[in-house]
């Protein structure tokens, strides 16, 4: 007769081969992505509790789960559901030196740290696994971690150390021969170009990048290129062809049913309605995609659309309800201690703080601002700052101040070749020329 755990292992060995076909479809890529999402979504309700079944009765057969998953788990799961899963599988590969399972629980724990912007949590973890992977000379493994710490070091605002982990990592993938890898780590190396704010250098990796995930299929790698293409017009003004990035982004996350993805870009084309002064449509965007990070349980996405709707309740007129949005997603900003979001809401917030006047604590957000996006290497984020800064003196006749913060800003945007705001800047010294004479004798900038 069989018995009853070994009728629960058959279960789970079932759904363990049903993962890792669904896995080997998505990795297909073109129309294998949707079609395994589509059915990883019917078959969900018996995986996971296959899954945390194996975990209790059979260690080794769970912790396949949470590799042969991964890609799908990525799109799928809640972030901080997936960490509790691998803290289990981590746990248990450490009791029985599992150095094969230590790897990729390890790397996927960093990955998932990485995506809440818990920085130095994720470091630790990719760290440990990187120095296994060596060991075991595991290269695939060893490429993947070096991209994630990578891209770390990105968010840290470390970029030339990023840029250190990347080529090791371009190294590896290489000699790997994978196309999606590679593919993969262009979108990474964009990225941190992106940070740094040098756009051109960016478009050209995200390019690229957009040939080989256009020829093997890689539909999710395309919701990321698009997006930030997009991201790059809306920085450079350019808000028609960032708008329409946008909804190419928004369309294959749509094809993925990936929810995530869709609340991502629906928050982002309600920040180019907000850049064409459409903010009643910006508002309702953003709630959209607001509604969709809570269904998802993503606080990333939620604390970003509720500093995006702040933002639009300042512009238009409700300055009660502007502040209850920006604070509310500052709090959870600082509690997931993520630096750049923060700085970001904190401009938003400072400008609100403006318009009712409380100047003391509008200097204050946006000092904080520029200093955070100095800590993290955001030049966008700091120009930014240093021009509020700077607006916010000359409104209230601190010349001096004025002129030495426009100065920093409009060096920032300049290097950032954002002409739209150089001409920003070139209008405030207008008026501070007009208001104070003398600086423009002893100080003309143009």
């Amino acid at each position: 007769m069989v018995s009853h755990s070994e009728i629960q292992l058959r279960h789970s060995q079932y759904y363990l081969d049903l993962l890792v076909d669904l896995n080997k479809q998505y990795l297909q890529g073109h129309d294998g992505q949707p079609i395994a999402l589509t059915q990883f979504d019917q078959e969900r309700p018996q995986i996971i509790p296959a899954q945390n079944c194996a975990l209790e009765v059979h260690f080794t057969l769970g912790s396949q789960f949470l590799d042969a998953g991964r890609h799908l788990y990525e799109l799928r799961e809640n972030t901080n559901s997936l960490i509790t899963w691998l803290s289990t599988a981590l746990n248990l590969a450490r009791q029985i030196n599992w150095e094969e399972a230590l790897v990729a629980h390890l790397s996927n724990l960093g990955a998932a740290h990485i995506r809440l912007g818990q920085y130095n949590e994720a470091l630790k973890y990719l760290e440990e696994a990187l120095g296994i992977a060596k060991l075991l000379e595991d290269k695939t493994a060893t490429g993947s971690i070096l991209q994630n710490i990578g891209t770390t070091y990105v968010h840290l605002g470390e970029i030339q150390k990023s840029m250190t982990y990347y080529e090791e990592a371009l190294a590896v993938v290489k000699n790997e021969d994978n196309q999606r890898s590679l593919n993969h780590l262009l979108i990474a190396t964009g990225n941190a170009f992106l940070h740094s704010g040098e756009y051109r250098n960016a478009a050209t990796y995200y390019q690229t990048a957009q040939r080989i995930a256009e020829e093997i299929g890689d539909q999710h790698a395309l919701t990321t290129i698009y997006g930030n293409l997009g991201t790059i017009c809306l920085r450079m003004g350019h808000y028609e062809p960032a708008l329409g990035y946008y909804r190419q982004a928004q369309r294959f996350c749509e094809l993925l049913n990936d929810k995530r993805g869709i609340s991502n870009q629906l928050s982002n084309i309600g920040l180019v309605f907000s850049a064409l002064g459409q903010y009643q449509k910006a508002l309702e965007t953003y709630s959209q995609a607001l509604n969709l990070s809570r269904e998802m349980n993503d606080l990333d996405g939620e604390l970003t659309n509720l500093g995006n709707m702040g933002a639009s309740y300042r512009y238009l007129g409700n300055l009660e309800k502007a502040l209850e949005h920006q604070e509310m997603a500052l709090k959870m900003a600082q509690q997931q201690g993520a630096k750049g979001t923060c700085a970001s809401i904190l401009c938003s917030l400072g400008n609100t703080y403006a318009d009712m006047k409380a100047v003391e604590k509008a200097y204050d957000c946006y000092l904080q601002a520029a200093e955070l996006s100095k800590e993290v290497g955001d030049k966008h984020e700091m120009a930014s700052a240093f021009g509020n800064l700077g607006y916010l003196c000359l409104e209230y006749e601190k010349f001096a101040d004025a002129f030495n913060y426009l100065c920093q800003a409009k060096a920032l945007f300049t290097s950032l070749d954002i002409k739209h705001m150089i001409t920003w800047c070139n209008e405030n010294f207008l008026r501070l020329y007009e208001l104070q004479p003398q600086f423009l004798q002893e100080n003309c900038v143009f």
